[in-house]
């Protein structure tokens, strides 16, 4: 008599040290319940357990992360992997159970969500390694230049606490030149005791020097010394601007470095020369 194949649900409640795992079979009983360590054993075996059960059917898992070595191990063992957004998990949590948050019950209104509408949910699909390597780096890269934004707000804000005549001076502090200055001048002291002729080399050197902003810059220069000065402002705000500095310089060194890299594994791509056939597509759009 041949057996009936039965599909698998999975629900993979991920988490930075262990997993809580339950598992569903087509009619909705639970068939297990389980914590999997976040380990290459633990890995391994709840793989070789989910692998077992695909000689009965297909086994869906869905899972809170599209990426990881978890995802990468179900993909690798053909096991159909939905990527599921927090805030769907936590509306599958409310429409299920209506209850707090709990590692079981979220993962068993994962497995019940996916059993009731798989049908309407796309599984992640392997890509080869080029390309999921281009997607790794370019997501990384989009992760840090995110973050450079967020210490230049910082750098504004610590500068307009004690130096806001420097705000005046870039209207991009994406700039590293911007971050140089900063570095060079810290205070507000140091800028009025510079010569002249010392800001104009920095312009030229940094491909600055356009005739109004040499004016502007002669103009803000020579009114330093009316500024306000108070001491513990100065103090404070130079030891944190010149850190944020330093910081953002280490970061558009690395991202500097991702674009080399993601520009030559680009020039790589198989699928390339149909991507730069589209009009106005350029490589970072790629």
């Amino acid at each position: 008599m041949q057996t009936v194949k039965q599909d698998t649900f999975v629900g993979w409640d991920w988490a930075k040290h262990s997993h809580r795992v339950v598992i569903l079979d087509a009619t909705g009983q639970q068939r297990e319940a389980c914590t999997v360590e976040h380990s290459a054993q633990g890995l391994a075996q709840i793989i070789d357990k989910l692998k077992a059960l695909q000689q009965h059917g297909i086994v869906h898992v869905s899972i809170e992360t599209p990426h990881g070595l978890a995802v990468e191990a179900l993909l690798a063992a053909g096991i159909q992997v939905y990527a599921l957004q927090p805030l769907m998990a936590k509306r599958l949590r409310e429409a299920l159970l209506g209850q707090s948050k709990n590692d079981s019950r979220d993962a068993w209104a994962m497995a019940e969500g996916l059993r009731l509408q798989h049908a309407q949910w796309r599984p992640l699909r392997p890509e080869d390694e080029l390309t999921r390597t281009l997607q790794l780096l370019t997501r990384d890269e989009q992760d840090f230049i995110a973050q450079r934004t967020c210490l230049v707000n910082s750098l504004q804000h610590c500068l307009g606490s004690y130096y806001p005549q420097a705000l005046e001076l870039f209207d991009d502090w994406l700039r590293p030149s911007a971050w140089a200055f900063v570095l060079q001048w810290p205070t507000p002291q140091e800028l009025i005791k510079t010569p002249w002729r010392d800001l104009q080399k920095f312009l030229h050197t940094h491909r600055l020097a356009k005739p109004k902003r040499e004016t502007a810059w002669k103009r803000i220069h020579a009114q330093a010394a009316t500024w306000p000065h108070v001491n513990a402002l100065s103090t404070a705000g130079r030891l944190q601007a010149e850190l944020i500095c330093h910081l953002l310089q280490t970061i558009q060194d690395g991202l500097d470095e991702y674009r080399r890299q993601i520009e030559a594994l680009w020039k790589q791509h198989p699928d390339q020369p149909i991507f730069r056939s589209f009009t106005g597509m350029g490589n970072k759009i790629g």
